[in-house]
């Protein structure tokens, strides 16, 4: 009898079914039983999504443009301190030919001269004379040639002073450099007379500024007799918007206040800025009139 009670208990136990809950919770006691204690590693949701990020095509593109920039960056760098014998230097090269392209019109000559002594100064550090060398000096001899000619490029008269004297300054540098290099005789008397040359056309910038500067009171009455000239003829005078009138009038009397100030270079070019608004009306005057009317 109790035989048969216990086959009947064991029976009905076999018809109990296990709650999901719990048997979630015997799986995962399981699971974790079979994994070693330290391959368990818990990664937070946020790690995942920067992991898959990797794969976004966007970061993709920003990862490689970063790549890009930072490669030129340091090959950029590398290429400061390399030599006219070296492939990197045309790197070298390209920046400071940049350098003085970005720089403003009045600051241009002093940087190609810095650029000048920083080239020089690398030829110095070459023991031997190579077609490297050569062309680099070919490339210095355009480039101090081509000084002068940024400085007479410049409006205002002053600054052109003052470039000029730096200028004249940094050419007597460029003359010590030459002399630590080891280069031929030849190619650093061709400099030597590339760097007389400019220095020559320099000095007339700055001999014609200084002269123009002790004859200021004639120079000045001889301008202004001209503009009143100009502006006694009614017919000039009609070709004028009243914004242009405006101006002008306010021009002669600043130039009249740097005159009495002693600052004559200033009065000059506040004459000069009212010689160049009366060749553009006149220019505008010359293009109307060769229009031809249209005939029915």
């Amino acid at each position: 009898m109790l035989e048969t009670e216990l086959i009947e208990k064991i029976q009905g136990l076999k018809k109990i079914q296990p709650t999901k809950k719990w048997v979630d919770f015997l799986f995962e006691r399981i699971n974790s039983k079979a994994q070693p204690e330290e391959s368990r590693v818990f990664i937070p949701s946020k790690v995942k999504t920067v992991s898959h990020s990797f794969l976004n095509p966007k970061f993709r593109i920003a990862f490689a443009t970063f790549g890009v920039f930072f490669v030129l960056a340091s090959l950029v760098a590398f290429a400061q301190n390399s030599l006219p014998s070296s492939p990197l230097y045309r790197v070298k090269l390209f920046t400071q030919d940049m350098k003085v392209a970005i720089a403003p019109s009045k600051e241009k000559p002093i940087v190609k001269m810095e650029v000048n002594k920083e080239r020089l100064n690398d030829l110095s550090k070459v023991k031997i004379e190579t077609k490297e060398t050569i062309a680099l000096v070919n490339k210095l001899e355009e480039e101090i040639n081509s000084v002068p000619q940024e400085i007479s490029k410049l409006e205002k008269k002053k600054v052109v002073l003052d470039v000029s004297q730096k200028v004249k300054q940094q050419n007597d540098e460029l003359k010590n450099l030459i002399k630590k290099t080891n280069l031929s005789e030849k190619v650093k008397n061709d400099l030597n007379n590339s760097i007389d040359d400019s220095q020559n056309k320099v000095f007339a910038l700055i001999t014609e500024t200084e002269e123009l500067v002790n004859n200021c009171p004639d120079y000045l009455k001889e301008k202004v007799q001209k503009i009143q000239e100009y502006f006694g003829n009614p017919e000039n005078i009609s070709g004028f918007m009243p914004e242009d009138i405006i101006k002008i009038k306010s021009l002669v009397l600043e130039a009249t206040k740097f005159l009495k100030a002693g600052n004559c270079l200033e009065a000059i070019e506040k004459i000069e800025s009212i010689e160049n608004i009366l060749k553009i009306q006149s220019l505008e005057v010359k293009v109307e009139t060769s229009i031809p009317e249209n005939q029915d």
